[in-house]
């Protein structure tokens, strides 16, 4: 290294980066020792350079310059090391920080544009007319108008001032280019960033200023750079004029073809592509695609980045164009595209349009092809997001099974702690611990990764989410959301959305914090345009937002939404893209709705229909597989089309709006029938039937809403059609879950009786009464009639259903898996608590709400009580029911109410001390832990009672005694050494630490023979091994006063004082034993 010097010193010299990188990153040893391994650089410099105390440091402002592009954190490190390093020493200042430490400093920060400024203002003996250029990037990274023409002009002159004073209209002497020149201005850059913040700008003149500036840059020769280019293109853009735009990129690619290190050229293009792809053009996207790929090659440069077909497949697979995506698929063989980026897309893609089978072959495929091979750890979540969403919309039930164990050893992989050090995996990593309801560690991996990395939205939005979402934790939502903007992250419309709807739930209408969302995307025009946000990344949670605001508002005025939509559609050239069109069309049915709006309803109805048809029709006609399989539609698309077939449903029933009970109540007893229009209803029925039998629509895509819709209708064909979509594709899920059921009653079954046989029935009863309502079970009497009566009884019947190979209980077909070969309290109420039964799986039998593949308790109290009036009495025409629809017909005359909610309703009637969440849980706990009798060992069978004392000869016996009254001697001799002890503590005038030692000492020896003690008794009473635990949950307060001793101290001897204790307390037992 030392070897040839200059090129150590000169920022100029390129091709060093990954040896300096190498240098300024510690080593594994040094991982927390960042200034120790600093001192130690400085220390080897301060060796080789023993005169020159200048290149010693600029050593270290070398290793700064490539670290403030990749490693902010630790560039920032080494800026404050010198910094601190002159002031401990009172060095002199100018012969160790120069200029260009502060300006990498500065670029470290510019993702927090007022830092980087800060640290301008606070160095003024740093700053240097070189800096101009990344003054002019963090007003850019701000969206600082003013600054950025204030601070162009006084270098440049005032003649490209948008809004001149008085004084500049005056003054014809405005300056000139290059009058700064000889400071060493970087004028390309200068000019670049300026014509780019200037091209986000539609005030009048600037268009005019913008070539001026161009023209200027030409006529002074300097570097046509990639972002002057991109400005002008990004203007045209902008207004609509894509023919410049890309007049303007090939006359740039003209520029550098066929020179040698051209510049970025591929930037201009991932500048250009987000502009032009508009929803129903994707023939246009793939010319496009096609063209400057054979640019590329004749040309020798790289115009299409990995980055560029990112964007294109996404964009392809949000609208629903399987045949394009395969289109670019293939484009990335014919032209060798294939990076890790691109195979990461395509798997989200195939996701995203539910080819799961396809997604998983191009994970293997992505796997052979990363260097090393399956070292991609982004694809191994995406492997997991993928089997996560097949498991969920699979209706194979081998193929399910199958996916779940590969996801179960995926996920194992991903509980290693050693993932933690990789930053693009975090985001992910902390998403999957939320979705597992590890919130801990989720909160750990972030506040880990925010000491290593510079954070993201990403890495933040998923807790953020998860505290909003699922916990209402709002207190815990606004600290993380504050350090998130402590961290600099610039928040984006989906966490606006998380924002405003914390302040909804809590009952406060955020007016302005809808207005600044709307003005920072530029949807209200006041000047307060953010450039750094993208309206069409962010604009379905735009909508979310402003929905959820109208919603919350409960306005007839949507003005608002109106407004927005037409915005959008300037942005996307005139059609949304489906998924935004289907959650505004969600909100105007709900709004029509509400407000009575009938005849605008039926015209949304039909244009939301024709709008799903269409889309569904032309999915089918190019679909790209037609020769392998059968169409697989999306399943957002299969989703949305069940949402408009019951939305066409619901609009056929005309009159007053009302709920179905009052509804219903009112024809039973007027004996009159809604006016529906039986043509248009039929025609919606078949449609139904026909998708359905064409699987355009499943279970998975709301059969609930479609069957409460069909109840809806008060005519009894439609009741029938009703019980034959539950017959024929939703009742097997209830039957499977009520099996289930009836597995863990039996499993509960042998429990109780186990119990009753080893304690007495009524306290038994009495704990576990809450569960027994719940199991349907009366008594223990009768819970063992029950049992011997079951014929054929199961396998290890008698031995609590236990496997002969892994020794785990309750091994039966229907069970869910109990993976232990014991039972205590705990544990007891973890596998029979209701709440608990059926998380797994998204299926339900009693639960209310769910992602469910069953019928849900609604539906099923709609379809018994409507069955109920439709037979009023007669059997003959329930006994027809039941002949034509015999599982759904008896599983919902049997199931017609939510036993969960019964069954929470009773745990709440116990104590309502604890908070709301988790209270089931915690009331069962409390009631079953509160008399610890259940406790079954590993060799425990369900006939033989255990009792306290093992049975042996009364020769043994006599032994036994023997050794207890010897025990019980022991005890008495170490219960008077602790009376000494505490005696000797009292009598201590002087708490030195010697005298501490002692008494420490003589504690510890006693602990020890206590603990001998306590093994031998209960190894030869044949109980637990270790006995019974110490009650750790006494705080009485220690005889020391704390200022006499250290911290440390006080914590151990309260701890050994806590033991002590409890030696009364376990003498008393021995005590009691040994007679």
């Amino acid at each position: 290294m030392f070897e040839e010097t200059n090129w150590i010193f000169d920022p100029s010299r390129k091709g060093y980066e990954e040896l300096f990188l190498y240098i300024g990153r510690p080593p594994r040893s040094f991982e927390h020792k960042f200034m120790d391994y600093a001192n130690e650089l400085l220390t080897l410099f301060s060796k080789r350079y023993q005169d020159d105390v200048t290149k010693q440091y600029t050593i270290i402002t070398r290793v700064m310059q490539f670290l403030s592009e990749t490693d902010q954190i630790l560039c920032m490190k080494y800026f404050k090391f010198k910094f601190d390093k002159i002031k401990q020493g009172n060095l002199e200042f100018r012969t160790r920080m120069f200029p260009d430490d502060l300006q990498y400093a500065m670029l470290a920060n510019l993702d927090n544009p007022r830092v980087s400024y800060q640290l301008y203002i606070r160095f003024p003996e740093l700053q240097s007319p070189t800096q101009v250029t990344t003054l002019l990037r963090i007003s850019l990274a701000s969206s600082n108008w003013f600054s950025l023409q204030e601070r162009f002009s006084k270098y440049y002159g005032r003649k490209f001032v948008i809004f001149p004073t008085e004084q500049d209209l005056e003054d014809k002497n405005t300056g000139g280019i290059g009058k700064l020149s000889a400071n060493g201005l970087d004028h390309s850059a200068n000019f670049a960033l300026a014509m780019k913040l200037y091209s986000t700008r539609m005030f009048a003149g600037t268009e005019r200023r913008l070539y001026e500036m161009e023209t200027q840059a030409r006529r002074r020769k300097l570097l046509p750079t990639s972002t002057m280019f991109s400005a002008l293109i990004l203007f045209s853009a902008l207004q609509g004029d894509f023919k410049t735009a890309f007049a303007h990129y090939d006359r740039y690619i003209e520029i550098w073809s066929g020179r040698p290190n051209s510049p970025r050229t591929k930037d201009i293009f991932s500048i250009l592509l987000p502009a032009f792809i508009l929803p129903g053009k994707f023939d246009a996207v793939e010319s496009l695609l096609i063209r400057y790929l054979d640019l590329e090659v004749k040309n020798l440069i790289l115009l299409v980045a990995p980055g560029d077909i990112v964007t294109c497949v996404d964009f392809l697979a949000k609208n629903m164009s399987l045949d394009k995506v395969e289109r670019i698929r293939q484009l990335c063989d014919k032209y060798n595209k294939w990076s890790p980026e691109v195979y990461r897309a395509f798997i989200s893609s195939y996701t995203y349009l539910g080819q799961y089978k396809l997604a998983d072959e191009t994970i293997y495929q992505a796997y052979h092809h990363s260097k090393p091979q399956f070292s991609d750890s982004k694809i191994y979540a995406l492997q997991i997001e993928n089997l996560q969403a097949w498991i969920e919309n699979d209706t194979d039930e081998s193929n399910v099974a199958y996916n779940k164990k590969r996801l179960k050893l995926l996920e194992q992989i991903f509980r290693q702690p050693f993932l933690h050090k990789f930053k693009r995996l975090q985001p992910f990593l902390i998403k999957y611990n939320l979705k597992i309801d590890n919130i801990d560690e989720a909160i750990k991996i972030l506040l880990a990764s925010r000491e290593k990395f510079i954070l993201t939205e990403d890495h933040y939005f998923p807790l953020l989410r998860h505290l909003v979402v699922n916990l209402q934790d709002y207190d815990q939502f606004e600290h993380y959301l504050k350090m998130m903007i402590i961290d600099g992250i610039k928040p984006t419309a989906r966490t606006y959305y998380l924002r405003i709807r914390a302040r909804l739930s809590v009952g406060i209408i955020p007016n302005y914090a809808v207005k600044t969302l709307l003005e920072l995307y530029g949807i209200l025009d006041n000047g307060r345009y953010d450039l750094i946000l993208n309206l069409k990344r962010d604009a379905f949670y735009i909508c979310k937002t402003i929905i959820l605001f109208l919603e919350a508002k409960k306005t007839w005025d949507i003005s608002l939404l109106i407004h927005t939509e037409d915005k959008l559609k300037q942005a996307y050239g005139g059609t949304l893209p489906f998924e935004i069109r289907s959650l505004i069309y969600q909100f105007k049915v709900s709004y029509f709705s509400v407000h009575r709006k009938q005849d605008a309803l039926i015209e949304l109805n039909k244009s939301g229909y024709q709008d799903c048809k269409d889309l569904i029709s032309d999915y089918i006609s190019q679909y790209p597989f037609k020769e392998k399989t059968s169409v697989i539609l999306p399943p957002l698309l299969k989703k949305q089309f069940g949402i408009v077939l019951t939305n066409q449903l619901n609009s056929q029933v005309h009159g007053t709006k009302m709920g179905w009970q009052r509804r219903h109540r009112k024809l039973a007893k007027a004996n009159k029938e809604v006016k529906i229009d039986p043509t248009r209803t039929k025609i919606f029925v078949r449609a139904i039937e026909s998708a359905i039998s064409n699987n355009i629509i499943d279970k998975h895509t709301g059969f609930n809403q479609i069957i409460f819709g069909l109840l809806k209708l008060p005519v009894e064909e439609y009741l029938t059609v009703a019980l034959k979509i539950c017959e024929d594709h939703m009742i097997k899920e209830n039957l499977d879950m009520q099996k289930e059921y009836e597995a863990k009653k039996l499993c509960y079954k042998l429990c109780l009786c186990y119990l009753g046989n080893n304690y007495p029935e009524q306290e038994v009863e009495e704990t576990y009464q809450v569960f027994s309502k719940f199991y349907e079970v009366e008594s223990i009497a009768r819970a063992k009639e029950d049992l011997a009566l079951l014929d054929p009884k199961p396998h290890n019947f008698h031995n609590f259903l236990r496997n002969e190979q892994t020794g785990y209980l309750f091994d039966l077909e229907y069970a869910p898996p109990y993976h232990h070969d014991s039972m205590n309290p705990r544990r007891f109420v973890d596998y029979f608590n209701p709440l608990n039964l059926y998380q797994s799986e998204n299926i339900y039998l009693f639960q209310a709400q769910s992602k469910n593949r069953g019928l849900s308790p609604k539906v099923i109290s709609i379809l018994c009580q409507i069955i109920k009036e439709y037979c009023d009495g007669d059997t003959k025409k329930l006994n027809e029911l039941e002949t034509k629809f015999p599982n759904t017909v008896n599983y919902v005359m049997k199931y017609n109410d939510s036993w969960l909610q019964k069954f929470v309703s009773l745990a709440d009637s116990l104590d309502t001390s604890y908070g709301f969440r988790n209270k089931v849980s915690k009331l069962l706990y409390k009631a079953v832990e509160r008399n610890s009798m259940l406790y079954i060992e590993k060799d425990s069978t369900g006939t033989t009672p255990i009792t306290a004392k093992p049975k042996c000869s009364p020769t043994e016996l006599e032994t036994q005694l023997i050794k207890l009254r010897n025990f019980k001697q022991n005890f008495a001799e170490f219960n008077h050494e602790y009376d000494r002890i505490l005696q000797d503590i009292s009598q201590l005038r002087i708490k030195s630490d010697r005298a501490l030692l002692r008494i420490e000492e003589r504690m510890q020896s006693l602990l020890v023979s206590l603990g001998s003690q306590q093994h031998e008794i209960f190894i030869m009473m044949g109980l637990k091994k270790h006995g019974p635990k110490l009650d750790r949950k006494r705080s009485d307060s220690f005889p020391f006063p704390l200022d006499t001793m250290r911290i440390d101290q006080v914590k151990k001897s309260q701890k050994r004082k806590q033991k002590k204790l409890n030696l009364n307390q376990q003498l008393r037992l021995l005590d009691s034993l040994a007679e």
